[in-house]
């Protein structure tokens, strides 16, 4: 029996040691563990507090985009304003620039007609003048060939109109 209580205490003390030694193992990995536990809690603290810089940076990057896109929208809104309104201006201009050109081009049709009248007038007072410069010569021939009749009924010179435009005469 003292072999079997012996060969069961030297079990127990080896179960004790291995025990023990398990227990320092564990202890130690339990620390290790621990340590790293706070190591994590320490980085995930540090990254918490990273993100939140960079959340309060994208926050106000967001924010000044939206104040710079509300400015932009202002602006263009303002400039499409301004432009029809100098649309408007440059196409009433240009409006009263073609009634300017209507009414000089019915002026000049007016005196273009008008001077083309008097052309035709001119003309006509030229042949009425032509021809009372013919009836004169006629009548001043005629009144020479009476007088001159009347003087020598012998020989007596007769002119005659030998071209009525130039008014060259034959005797």
């Amino acid at each position: 029996t003292y072999s079997y209580r012996s060969k069961d205490a030297s079990k127990k003390c080896t179960k004790c040691i291995s025990l023990e030694k398990l227990r320092d193992q564990f202890e130690t990995e339990k620390a290790r563990l621990m340590q790293s536990m706070f190591e994590l809690r320490t980085e995930k603290i540090r990254l918490e507090e990273e993100l939140d810089i960079v959340k309060d940076a994208d926050r106000e990057k967001a924010m000044t985009l939206r104040q710079i896109h509300d400015q932009h929208q202002r602006e263009m809104h303002s400039l499409k304003r301004s432009s029809a309104a100098e649309n408007r201006k440059q196409l009433e201009e240009m409006r009263q620039i073609e009634r300017r050109v209507m009414d000089k081009e019915k002026e000049l049709s007016r005196k273009n007609k008008r001077l083309s009248q008097m052309e035709v007038s001119k003309e006509e007072l030229q042949d009425k003048l032509n021809e009372q410069k013919l009836t004169e010569r006629i009548n001043l021939s005629m009144s020479m060939i009476d007088l001159n009749s009347s003087f020598s009924p012998v020989s007596t010179p007769v002119c005659i109109l030998y071209n009525v435009h130039t008014f060259t005469w034959a005797c």
